[in-house]
Formats: structure tokens, C-alpha cells, sequence
């Protein structure tokens, strides 16, 4: 009885303002039935074709259907989504739960989300409005606006142009972006300072998504203006457009605290509420809103700047700051300035996605429809779920007519020489975090119809050429440009905003991850071959008839195979972690990373001693052919594996 009494009570409270119910309001700029002939209107012979929502009853019915489907298919405790259309907030609901344990169901209006990198659609607005007052120059050194400098790595200075559009040419570093707790936060200032990632290519050449070039404009944003960042957004966007349950600032206000939704993490068919996630690179995704406030945001966007009479930016500003400033190939999705390009099915859209540990969501702007889509959930598992919903949203709304798609053969053979392994060109290539790419890289392959088959661990994407070498997704909208660099050499793939990098043959991880196991298995051999030496030894008890130098040789290998041993299985009890193993490196709370870094660094010294035993056996006649075979080809194993150490950065020399 009282579940059921439950279960009523959240499904009364999910109903979306301008829900069913007939006494409940529409939502603002809602209609309740179709636009279109009145059924006492004579019917029209050929109706004009109408894309978009028109009706709010069919809108719900639409995305009750995708959510809720896609919420049970991926154990997703609770959602919201917002829908804006000329000037009004056409639709909103929550799904879901923000808190099982206190039966607290999701609510548009208040219910808020961790909106991760979508924060940047924000700080970049700040930018721009700072631009407007003459404060900043786009296309000046950034080094301008900061307390402190960034290297002249490159003749080119990295400029507020180059942020706004991720081609600063930064590496990625996520070390200490998180914190553990508030406590842990660190100043702003001091994380830039002391994480500042390295400079890998010239400005303004190539994109490669940068956290921390968002976190240094926002940086730049609060020196510029003399308020600290939070407070900015509060000033000067939160508050003109009326978002009253959004914030920027760690932790939470106290008069926001009861709003916030807890963050899931969904294992073995239960929900685990997280700890409210703390960033140290806050204008890069620390802010937290409702659906509802999303919607007020994005009308800012369509609208010109203003809402309900108060404007954040000039209409110039906002058609300048939507527009695109940078692309990988003129065919392919690029950037705005703080958005990504999403156009799909002859429609542009700009918009942004985020993704934190237990919140993933996503903003789409259709600006030539007034028309934008925020869908966020607040479970591990909810990766997928706003470009699932903007998907199907685009293709049931703004569908593009089927196209025939036939293989072309002409570029066969060029197209060839791009297979291979490749790794996007967001990643770190001068830290121990270059591991990363240990742990998969994405493949390309070309088959004799001239299908480009694109594999990404289970996920595979197959594209046919409809122009030489660019190529169409057989069953989506995705883009592919394969490109030469300056060499003539195959080098990149391109595919929409993402760009792959062509790994030679010893940077592939599938190369060292081989290496690794048959350096393990050498590394066993020599563990037996020692043991069971000493055993015989023991039983004919000629333990110290060898040379003490063939002793030494044995016990040096041993030494190097077995920390080898304990540095494998530490590293891969570190990828069994998962995600919590890695938040809680990138927290700098682990002493795990420490301890592999130091290992890999003895490993690095040690290795000389078998290596120098190995030529001393040979010239002494150790233990006969066999025998110093054998104890060669594992010092060229201990040293194959030691080159793989420092391939990687794993090592750290104090």
C-alpha cells in the first residue's frame, strides 16, 4: 500500500510542466495541441513540410520513449531534459530519482546536475563579455591577462583566440584535477602553476581538446575582472538570467545544497551514491544546474544574448561567438568559441557535452530553429545518454533524406597506406600519464571495396568514400578525412571535431603490450631456472661450488625479474581499479603511482648489472651454452622491458 501510494506520488511529481494532467499548466511556451488546420479548417491539399517539435503531448511521448528506454537499458537512476523553441522554454521532465533514498524524484526546476565541461559554453561567454568592454583582445598573448607566464615553447604565443578553440597545442594532464575533498581544492593559480601541461606543436595548427586551456581563460577571466571566477558567473550570467539553481562555486552554497541530485555509481544491480566530485580546473566543469536553468541559459544563446528584457551579450557578439573559427578540414564539424561544432543532417548545431565520474550531459543549439535540447543524467552509466536522445531527436525532428552510399575503388591504394593504429591527438606525450595509451588505441583498417573500417575497442564504425579520401559513416552522419602531413607521410584521420595521429610501429600499444608478456614470460623462466637450481644445489648440497660470480649473475636476474614481477602486477591491479583507481591518482591521494614510478626507476638502474653479468658470463664460460643462452636473452629482455618504462614516462628519476 504505502509503495504504491509512493509510486504514485513520484509519478504525479514527474509529470513535466505542460504535462497531461488537465488541470496542470503548460509550460511556457507550450501549446496543447499540434500546430497546424484547426479540424473545422478545410484540409490543406499540400501541406508544406514542418520539421521540429510542434506539439508538446508528442514531444513527451517521444522522449519518454527514448529516455526511459535508454535510462533501463543503462541502469541510469535518474535524468532531466529541457527543450527550448522560439524564445520560450517549450518542454522539460524529470526521470528518475536525484536521491533513492529519500524517494526525492527528479525535478526540472530545481533538481541540479553536474554539468562537467558544459561549464565551458560559460566561462567562455565570460571572455566574450569581456571583449565587449575592450578588456581583452582575442588575438593577443595570453600571457597578458595572467599573474604568471606560460613558456614561449614556440615562436607563435598562445593567444585567448587559441583557447576558445582548443588549438593552444597544450598536451592533456588530468594529474590533481580532481580533489578529494574541500580541503584539497587547490587555488587556482597554484594548479595552473603547477600542472601546467607541456607545449607538444605550435599554436593554432591542429585541435586537441584542453582542459586546462579552459581553466587558464577562466583564470584569465577572474584576473581580468577582479572577482573571483564563481562569483563572475554569478554576476554577471547566473543572475541576469534568472538561474537560480546553478552554481559554479566547490562546494555547494548552503541554500543549494538540498537541490543538488547525488551522483551513482551502478555495480552488481545496485545503485552506490558517490560523494559530491570536487575539480581543482573549475572553469573547465564545475558547475552545477537544473534543467530548467539550462533552458534559460541556451534561450540567452538563440536569443541574441537576452532574456525576459536582460541581456548577458550583444546580439554581434553571440552570432561571432557561434560562428565557426577553426576546423580540422572545411568539410568536417570544427569549433566555435566555447562550442563544438554537431552539425548533423544539413542542420548546424553548436552545443557542448560533459562528462564527470557519476554526471554526463549535453546542450545542443540549433540556432537557425531557435531551438535547443539539454538532456543530463546523474549515473556512471549515463555516458551515452544525451547523444543517444540528440541522435534520435535529430533524426525523428530533422531527418536527412537516405542516401545511396556505393564504394569508389579510385583511391584504393592510397587509402591503404592509412592503416594502422592510431591515438587521438589529445593525450599527454611527455608524463607518466602517456600510459594512458597502454591501454588501447584505435584501429584503422581498409577492405577491398575501399570500406574504412574504424575500431575503437567493441566499437566499430564503417565509412565509404564519397569524395577521394573523404569518407561517409554507412549507418550515420559521421564524417572521415584521411590526411598526409607535410612529408607526404599517412598521418591523420579526422573524423568530424576528433583527430587521430598514426602511430609508427614501436609506438603501438598492441607492440608493448606483446612485449610486456614475453618480457613476463623470460622473466619466469629465470625465476624457475633459479629456483630450481638452487633446489638441485640444496639436495647434492653443492650450494657453493659455482663461481661466485655465476652466483651474483643468478641472484641479480632473479633481483630484476622479480621487482618486474611486482611491477606488472601492481600496474595491472591499478587498471583493475577502473575509474576509482584513476581518480584517485589524478587526486594525487594514491600512493600507488609513487611507488610504480620509484620501482620503474630502480628497474632502470638495475638493469645495467645483468646486462654487464651477461658479458662476464660469456667470457668466464658460466654454467655452459645452454645456460648462458638463456641468461642473455633475459637481460635483453629486462632491458627490452626497461625501454618500454621509459618509452611510456613511467619512470622517474629523483
Amino acid at each position: 500500500m504505502i509503495r504504491g501510494l509512493a509510486a504514485l506520488l513520484v509519478l504525479l511529481v514527474q509529470l513535466p510542466r505542460g504535462s497531461l494532467a488537465e488541470e496542470g499548466p503548460l509550460p511556457p511556451g507550450a501549446v496543447a495541441q499540434p500546430v497546424g488546420p484547426k479540424p473545422e479548417d478545410p484540409p490543406l491539399v499540400a501541406p508544406p513540410p514542418v520539421c521540429g517539435p510542434q506539439d508538446v503531448f508528442e514531444l513527451q511521448a517521444f522522449l519518454d520513449g527514448v529516455i526511459q528506454a535508454t535510462m533501463d537499458d543503462k541502469h541510469i537512476q535518474g535524468a532531466a531534459v529541457a527543450v527550448v523553441r522560439d524564445g520560450k522554454l517549450f518542454f522539460s521532465k524529470g526521470y528518475g530519482f536525484a536521491d533513492a533514498s529519500r524517494l526525492a524524484p527528479v525535478n526540472p526546476q530545481t533538481t541540479m546536475f553536474r554539468i562537467a565541461s558544459i561549464t565551458k559554453a560559460f566561462t567562455f561567454t565570460g571572455v566574450m563579455q569581456l571583449l565587449e568592454q575592450g578588456k581583452i583582445d582575442l588575438n593577443a598573448d595570453v600571457n597578458h591577462y595572467l599573474d604568471f607566464r606560460i613558456p614561449l615553447t614556440f615562436p607563435q604565443p598562445i593567444t585567448m583566440h587559441h583557447l576558445l578553440t582548443h588549438s593552444a597545442g597544450f598536451e592533456e594532464r588530468g594529474e590533481k584535477s580532481a580533489a578529494s575533498s574541500p580541503d584539497k581544492l587547490l587555488d587556482p593559480r597554484e594548479y595552473l602553476i603547477r600542472n601546467m601541461p607541456a607545449r607538444v606543436r605550435a599554436p593554432g595548427l591542429l585541435y586537441a581538446y584542453s582542459n586546462y586551456g579552459a581553466a587558464l581563460a577562466g583564470h584569465a577571466v577572474e584576473i581580468v575582472s577582479g572577482t573571483p571566477f564563481g562569483d563572475y558567473l554569478a554576476q554577471r550570467i547566473l543572475e541576469p538570467l534568472g538561474m537560480r539553481h546553478s552554481t559554479a562555486n566547490q562546494p555547494l552554497p548552503a541554500s543549494l545544497e538540498g537541490f543538488m541530485s547525488r551522483g551513482f555509481r551502478y555495480a552488481d544491480g545496485a545503485f552506490e551514491p558517490q560523494d559530491f566530485e570536487l575539480i581543482n580546473d573549475a572553469p573547465a566543469g564545475a558547475m552545477s544546474a537544473s534543467a530548467d536553468d539550462m533552458g534559460r541559459f541556451m534561450l540567452a544563446q538563440l536569443e541574441g544574448g537576452c532574456l525576459e528584457g536582460r541581456c548577458i551579450l550583444q546580439k554581434e557578439t553571440v552570432v561571432r561567438m557561434q560562428a565557426r573559427h577553426f576546423s580540422l578540414d572545411p568539410r568536417l564539424n570544427g569549433w566555435a568559441y566555447g562550442l563544438l561544432e554537431m552539425s548533423r543532417n544539413d542542420r548546424r548545431v553548436v552545443g557542448h557535452d560533459g562528462a564527470l565520474r557519476c554526471f554526463h550531459s549535453l546542450m545542443a543549439l540549433i540556432p537557425g530553429e531557435r531551438l535547443g535540447l539539454f538532456v543530463a543524467g546523474n549515473t556512471d552509466t549515463a555516458s551515452e545518454l544525451g547523444w543517444i536522445v540528440y541522435r534520435q531527436f535529430m533524426e525523428h525532428y530533422y531527418p536527412s533524406p537516405p542516401r545511396a552510399l556505393a564504394p569508389r575503388l579510385d583511391s584504393l591504394a592510397l587509402s591503404r597506406r592509412f592503416a594502422g593504429d592510431y591515438l587521438p591527438l589529445r593525450r599527454n606525450y611527455t608524463t607518466w600519464e602517456k600510459a594512458a595509451g597502454l591501454l588501447g588505441s584505435l584501429q584503422l583498417a581498409v577492405e577491398n571495396d575501399g570500406t574504412v573500417v574504424l575500431r575503437e575497442g567493441a566499437r566499430a564504425r564503417r565509412f565509404v568514400e564519397i569524395e577521394p579520401m573523404l569518407f561517409l559513416q554507412q549507418t550515420g552522419s559521421d564524417r572521415l578525412i584521411l590526411r598526409e602531413d607535410e612529408r607526404g607521410e599517412p598521418r591523420y584521420a579526422l573524423v568530424e571535431s576528433d583527430a587521430y595521429e598514426k602511430l609508427r610501429l614501436h609506438e603501438t600499444p598492441a607492440l608493448h603490450q606483446l612485449l610486456h608478456l614475453v618480457c613476463a614470460l623470460f622473466f619466469a623462466s629465470a625465476l624457475f631456472s633459479a629456483l630450481v637450481n638452487f633446489l638441485v644445489n640444496l639436495e647434492k648440497k653443492v650450494v657453493f661450488v659455482q663461481p661466485s660470480g655465476a652466483r651474483a649473475a643468478r641472484l641479480a636476474l632473479g633481483l630484476f625479474a622479480l621487482l618486474a614481477f611486482v611491477y606488472l602486477f601492481t600496474f595491472l591491479l591499478v587498471v583493475g581499479m577502473g575509474r576509482s583507481g584513476a581518480t584517485a591518482i589524478e587526486s594525487g591521494q594514491s600512493a600507488v603511482l609513487p611507488f610504480l614510478m620509484g620501482l620503474a626507476s630502480v628497474l632502470g638502474f638495475l638493469v645495467v648489472v645483468p646486462v654487464c653479468l651477461a658479458l662476464v658470463a660469456w667470457s668466464q664460460g658460466y654454467w655452459g651454452l645452454l645456460g648462458r643462452l638463456h641468461y642473455t636473452l633475459v637481460a635483453l629482455a629486462a632491458v627490452a622491458f626497461v625501454w618500454s618504462l621509459n618509452f611510456w614516462h613511467l619512470q622517474s628519476y629523483l
